[in-house]
C-alpha cells in the first residue's frame, strides 16, 4: 500500500495535495498541529470516498522535544513517502 504523511495538510496547498494523493490512491496520514477539527474533516471525506485506503490524523508540533517527535514518528505505519506544505512567510 502507498502511504505519505502530509505535514501541514489543513492549509490550502496541503488540503489540495492530500486530496490529490487520495484520488490517486495514495493512505495518507494528515498532519496538524492547531487545526484538529479540519484533519478529522478531511479524514472522515476521504474514509466516505476512498474506502480501501487508510487516512489518519496526527497532531505534531516540530517545537516539541525531540522524545515526543522521535516517539511520534516511531509509532507511525510505513510511508513511502514524506510531503512538507507548511511554512511561514515573514516580510
Amino acid at each position: 500500500m502507498k502511504r505519505a504523511i502530509v505535514f501541514g495538510a489543513t492549509g490550502g496547498i496541503g488540503k489540495a495535495i492530500a486530496a490529490h494523493l487520495a484520488a490517486k490512491g495514495w493512505s495518507l496520514y494528515i498532519h496538524f498541529n492547531h487545526s484538529s477539527q479540519e484533519a478529522e474533516k478531511m479524514v472522515a471525506e476521504f474514509i466516505d470516498k476512498y474506502p480501501n485506503q487508510e487516512f489518519f490524523p496526527l497532531k505534531l508540533d516540530f517545537l516539541a522535544e525531540d522524545k515526543v517527535i522521535k516517539t511520534t514518528i516511531a509509532s507511525l505505519l510505513p510511508i513511502s513517502a514524506a510531503i512538507f506544505t507548511q511554512g511561514i512567510t515573514n516580510y
